[in-house]
C-alpha cells in the first residue's frame, strides 16, 4: 500500500510515476528496479514516505534487517499516521523474535494511527502469534466499531490459536449461514474447518464453493490442504493436479506435494519441489542478495556462504550435508543462529569450515555465492538423507560433556530425557505437544530416572519427585548436546530435542501426531528416513496422545524387564 491520496496529490508528477514503478517492480521481485526507483525519488524529494517505506521492504527482502529497521523507522517519523511502516516494522521485529521491541512499537502504533477498524485489524493480525488473547480483544473492538469480514477472520484465527477451534468453527458457520453462496463467508468457513480438523465438513463446504466459483484459488488450495491433513492421499493428488492445471507452478501446491514426496521417500522429486518454499507468500528467505545464489554449478574456488534457515531443528538436521561440501573441496562459511554457534564452532567434523554467528544483516562479504542450508540435498543430488552419513555427525563439546556427566551420574537406573511440548504459537506446534498430565504413566516406569529437557513454553518450574529438571542449565544447544550425550534414551515430541538426539546417534523415541511431518516419516518397514536410530510412535487417531504414551510406556517397561534386546 502507498501513502494516502492527500499526500500523493501533493507529489510532483514524476515522483508519482516513480512510486508506482517502484512498488510494481517490488511486486515482480525486480528488487534492483525497485531500489533504483526509491533512490531516484529520494533524490527529488528527500524524506518522501513512500520511498522510505519501499526502501525498508527492499532491505527486508535482502535480509538486511539493520537497514530495513532504519528505513521503516524513518518512514514512521516522516508520517506518523501512515500504517504500513508500522506493520512492516512489527513484522520485522516478530521475525527476529524481539518481543519487547515488538510490544513497544505496537503501543506506539496504537497511539499514533487513526482508530479505524481496518487499521486495528491489520495490527491485531500481527498480534495473533505474539499474544492471541489480546489479539482477540482487539478484533472484538474492531468488530464493535464496524469492522469487516477481515476482522471476523482475525477473531477466528485468534480463537484457534487459543485452542478454541470448535468455537471458531461454530462462529464461522453462523457467518456462512447468513450468506451461504458468498465467496468470503465460504472461504472463511472452509479454512476455519480445516484448522478445526473438521475435514469432511470442510471438503463438503469447499466442494460446494467450487461448484459455483470454479476459478476461486482459495477454494482449490484449501480443499487440497483439507485432503492433505485428512491423510486422503488419492483425493489429495487428484485435487492438487486440478489446482496446478488452473494455476500452473503454484508455489503452495508444489509445497504440499513436496511434503508428500519427502514423507514417502521420493527424495529426488521431493527436494526439487521443496525449492518452491522460496516462492511462498511471506517466505522468510532471502529474496534479493548482493551475491548470486548457488544453483549447483562448479564453484571453481569460489567461497560458498551457507545461510541458516527455519528452525533450530532444521539446521541441526541439514547440517549433515555440510561435510559433503567440505569433502568436495568447497570453501564453506556457515552463518548459523546464535543458539547453535558454540556447538557448530566446536564440531571437529566442521573444522575446515568457517562458522559465524548470523548477524541481523547477513555477512555477504564472506562469500562469493550463497545457498540456504535446506537447499543442499537438492543441489547435491541426495537420494537418501541418512545413507552415507556417519552418526554422530554432530558431537557435544568434551568439557561440557564432562561437566554434565558429573550432574547425570550413573546409579544403575536407565537415564531417559523427556521433552513434551513444541512451540504453541504455531498451529503445528500445538498439534505436536503432549499434555503434561498424560505423561504420568510414563514417568511412573520403575527402574528409570527421568530428566526434563523441556525448555521454553511448557517447561517445568522446578524438579519433581518423578523427573529432574535440567532446563535451567541448558543455556544453548552445546549444553543440550552435552546433557543428551549422558543419557541412555530420549523420548520427545517433534521438536529440536529430537534432532539433537538424532544427530548424536542416540536412541530416540519420537511421539508424533496422526499427520506426521516428513522429517519423522518412516519407510515401509517402519524405519525413520532421517535418523536410523529413531523409533516413531504415531497417533493411531487424531489427538489420541493417550494411546501414544501408553505404547511408549509399555515398550519402556519391556526394556526395563530386559524383554526388548535393544532400545532403538
Amino acid at each position: 500500500m502507498k501513502a494516502d491520496q492527500a499526500v500523493r496529490a501533493a507529489l510532483k508528477p514524476d515522483v508519482f510515476a516513480l512510486i508506482d514503478r517502484g512498488f510494481d517492480s517490488l511486486a515482480r521481485t525486480d528488487y534492483a528496479a525497485a531500489l533504483a526507483a526509491a533512490q531516484e525519488i529520494l533524490t527529488i524529494e528527500p524524506g518522501q514516505v513512500d520511498a522510505l517505506y519501499l526502501s525498508g521492504l527492499i532491505a527486508m527482502a535482502r535480509e538486511d534487517f539493520v537497514a530495513a529497521e532504519d528505513w521503516l523507522e524513518r518512514a514512521i517519523l516522516a508520517k506518523r499516521d501512515f500504517p504500513d511502516p508500522y506493520l512492516g516494522l512489527l513484522g520485522l521485529l516478530q521475525r527476529q523474535d524481539r518481543k519487547e521491541d515488538f510490544s513497544a512499537v505496537y503501543e506506539l502504533a496504537k497511539a499514533s494511527l487513526p482508530a479505524a477498524p481496518q487499521i486495528a485489524t491489520q495490527l491485531a493480525n500481527l498480534l495473533v502469534a505474539q499474544d492471541p488473547e489480546r489479539a482477540l480483544v482487539e478484533f472484538d473492538a474492531a468488530l464493535a466499531a464496524g469492522g469487516s469480514i477481515e476482522s471476523t477472520a482475525g477473531r477466528l484465527r485468534a480463537l484457534v490459536a487459543l485452542g478454541r477451534a470448535s468455537e471458531a468453527a461454530e462462529e464461522a458457520r453462523e457467518v456462512w449461514r447468513a450468506n451461504p453462496r458468498g465467496i468470503e463467508p465460504t472461504a472463511l468457513l472452509g479454512i476455519t474447518l480445516v484448522e478445526s480438523e473438521a475435514f469432511d465438513e470442510a471438503e463438503q463446504v469447499l466442494t460446494q464453493g467450487l461448484a459455483e466459483h470454479p476459478d476461486n484459488y482459495a477454494f482449490h488450495y484449501d480443499l487440497a490442504l483439507a485432503l492433505h491433513r485428512k491423510g486422503d492421499d488419492t483425493a489429495f493428488a487428484l485435487r492438487v493436479d486440478q489446482l496446478l492445471k488452473r494455476f500452473p507452478e503454484d508455489a503452495q501446491a508444489e509445497f504440499l506435494l513436496a511434503f508428500r514426496d519427502l514423507a514417502r521417500g521420493r527424495f529426488d522429486q521431493g527436494f526439487a519441489r521443496y525449492e518452491s518454499r522460496k516462492r511462498l507468500p511471506g517466505a522468510h528467505l532471502v529474496q534479493s542478495a548482493p551475491i548470486p545464489e548457488w544453483r549447483g554449478e562448479p564453484l571453481d574456488g569460489k567461497r560458498l556462504l551457507v545461510i541458516d534457515e527455519q528452525g533450530y531443528g532444521d539446521n541441526l538436521m541439514f547440517a549433515r550435508f555440510l561435510s559433503r561440501l567440505l569433502d568436495a573441496g568447497i570453501q564453506v562459511t556457515y552463518l548459523c543462529p546464535e543458539a547453535l554457534y558454540a556447538l557448530f564452532a566446536w564440531e571437529p567434523a566442521l573444522r575446515r569450515a568457517r562458522i559465524l554467528k548470523r548477524q541481523a544483516t547477513p555477512q555477504w562479504e564472506e562469500g562469493d555465492t550463497y545457498v540456504p542450508i535446506m537447499s543442499l540435498p537438492h543441489l547435491l543430488g541426495v537420494r537418501h538423507p541418512s545413507r552415507d552419513v556417519r552418526f554422530p555427525y554432530l558431537t557435544a563439546p568434551i568439557d561440557l560433556s564432562s561437566a554434565w556427566h558429573e550432574r547425570i551420574d550413573d546409579d544403575g537406573r536407565l537415564k531417559v530425557g523427556v521433552a513434551w511440548a513444541a512451540n504453541p504459537r504455531q498451529s503445528v506446534g500445538r498439534e505436536r505437544s503432549v499434555p503434561w498430565g498424560i505423561l504420568s504413566r510414563l514417568l511412573a516406569t520403575p527402574g528409570v530416572r527421568f530428566y526434563s529437557l523441556q525448555v521454553g513454553p511448557g517447561r517445568l518450574e522446578r524438579s519433581l519427585p518423578e523427573i529432574e529438571n535440567l532446563a535451567p542449565d541448558l543455556y544453548d544447544f552445546a549444553d543440550t548436546f552435552a546433557a543428551v550425550s549422558c543419557l541412555d534414551l530420549v523420548i520427545t515430541v517433534d521438536t529440536s530435542v529430537a534432532h539433537v538426539a538424532g544427530a548424536l546417534g542416540k536412541p530416540v523415541w519420537v511421539m508424533t501426531p496422526f499427520l506426521t511431518d516428513w522429517r519423522f516419516a518412516v519407510d515401509a518397514e517402519g524405519a525413520a528416513w532421517w535418523y536410523p536410530q529413531a523409533r516413531i510412535f504415531r497417533q493411531p487417531s487424531r489427538r489420541d496422545w493417550s494411546a501414544v504414551v501408553a505404547a511408549v510406556s509399555e515398550e519402556l517397561e519391556r526394556f526395563c524387564r530386559c524383554e526388548t534386546p535393544v532400545i532403538a
